[in-house]
């Protein structure tokens, strides 16, 4: 799977550069994936035509991974289509799923929170989450 990434502040975005993601992803190969100190790692799938139940389920292990480490794992963009096949692998219980980069904003502040890390974002101003989500 080839991934872009950006790392802004505390969150790590993660765009898949394929349009099916049918195996297994080599985390450990993810440019900044473990050495960033980013608390939220949000994958977005707005270009992902297919998601297999074999991807989902290594978010779940990735998200588990994550936790260890008092980080989580979001998903954006997934259609509904997959959400089903998230619910058949029993990863709905796990993951954070939203449908657009501006609700994980507006959700931030608490999943900062959860991960203990309150008060992140204070100083960033709104010019600076609009070129953050840009």
């Amino acid at each position: 799977m080839e991934v872009s990434t950006d790392c802004q502040g505390p969150i790590l975005k993660l765009e898949a550069g394929a349009r099916a993601l049918i195996e297994r992803p080599d985390w450990d190969q993810v440019p900044g994936l473990h050495e960033s100190h980013a608390a939220v790692v949000a994958i977005d799938l707005r270009d992902v035509e297919f998601v297999s139940s074999v991807f989902l389920k290594s978010c779940v292990d990735l998200n588990r991974t994550l936790a260890c480490d008092d980080r989580q794992l979001v998903l954006l963009n997934l259609p509904a289509r997959h959400k089903r096949v998230l619910d058949m692998t029993e990863g709905a219980a796990e993951l954070l799923v939203l449908d657009s980069e501006q609700r994980l904003h507006s959700l931030l502040p608490s999943l900062l929170a959860e991960c203990g890390l309150e008060g992140v974002e204070q100083g960033v101003t709104d010019a600076e989450k609009c070129v953050l989500w840009s």
